[in-house]
């Protein structure tokens, strides 16, 4: 188990826990989904991409391997409407 203080950190944390542990379970409590990608972000801002390059959505440069299918997403109220599109 692991907590990370900072979304953006997840980039290259969690492909290297993909690598050793590819079935992972991911527990995202965030406000938000920080799954946009570089294309459907407003903002480009690199902690809303977070999560979306671990899981293999973009070329984030530091690798992917978390399955989409074994994120929960916690506490997300603030989506964009292509996060909230991606989870309905």
């Amino acid at each position: 188990m692991a907590a990370l203080t900072r979304c953006a950190v997840a980039l290259s944390t969690l492909p290297v826990v993909a690598r050793h542990h590819p079935d992972a379970l991911v527990v995202w409590f965030d406000a938000h989904g920080d799954i946009n990608t570089p294309e459907s972000s407003e903002t480009g801002y690199i902690g809303g991409l977070a999560l979306s390059g671990p899981m293999g959505w973009w070329d984030s440069g530091l690798g992917a391997g978390i399955a989409p299918a074994n994120v929960v997403l916690g506490g997300a109220r603030d989506l964009d409407p292509f996060e909230r599109h991606l989870i309905d």
